[in-house]
């Protein structure tokens, strides 16, 4: 249970954080004032296309009034204007995604492997690696961050007490699985195909 508790605490508090400069973000671009909104960070649409769940939630509650300027049209690009704290979170949430995947010693690997044991991280990091591989999970960055992960954090953590004492109750095991479930509905893009198939960040 230590063990579970040491390394989930750090990616809930980035995660916590995260999460809030995203809503505050948000929420102050929606409300945002239309003469006020050339003083905001242009951000192409093409960004809420890379996160099915990130991409989702934004998309509809960002108004329409916040789209590209005459000049931003004229030049062929198709722009959202947001508060810088919607990108930071944006930013923040992507990477507690990246690093909350089930896969060897990321911070979701060791979750699921003190929460679910060693066999389970086997399966989901198969499951990870093949999501990465082909493009399904992290868009743009699936190939570099896959071979980051294969060089640097492949292998699991092995601890001998925590494989035969998993930790009590059902709270880890649930903050396990809301953890796996929220990296893989952020890294999936909104759509498996677009406009030139690109939805990098």
């Amino acid at each position: 249970a230590d063990y579970f508790d040491i390394h989930a605490a750090a990616w809930v508090a980035s995660f916590g954080v995260s999460l809030g400069l995203f809503i505050y973000g948000l929420l102050v671009s929606v409300g945002a004032d239309p003469s006020d909104i050339e003083s905001y960070i242009p951000t192409p649409a093409v960004l809420f296309r890379s996160s099915l769940l990130l991409g989702t939630i934004s998309s509809a509650l960002l108004p329409a009034t916040a789209t590209a300027s005459a000049a931003s049209a004229s030049a062929g690009a198709s722009l959202v204007f947001v508060h810088p704290a919607f990108i930071a979170g944006w930013c923040g949430l992507t990477t507690c995604a990246l690093t909350g995947l089930p896969v060897g010693s990321l911070d979701g690997g060791k979750a699921v492997g003190a929460a679910w044991g060693q066999a389970a991280l086997a399966a989901t990091s198969l499951f990870s690696y093949l999501g990465l591989g082909l493009g399904f999970l992290g868009s743009s960055l699936s190939l570099p961050y896959g071979l980051l992960v294969i060089f640097t954090s492949r292998t699991p953590e092995r601890v001998i007490r925590d494989t035969v004492s998993p930790p009590d109750g059902d709270s880890r095991s649930t903050l396990t699985g809301f953890i796996v479930v929220f990296s893989i509905l952020t890294l999936l893009p909104a759509a498996l195909s677009g406009s030139g198939g690109d939805f990098g960040l």
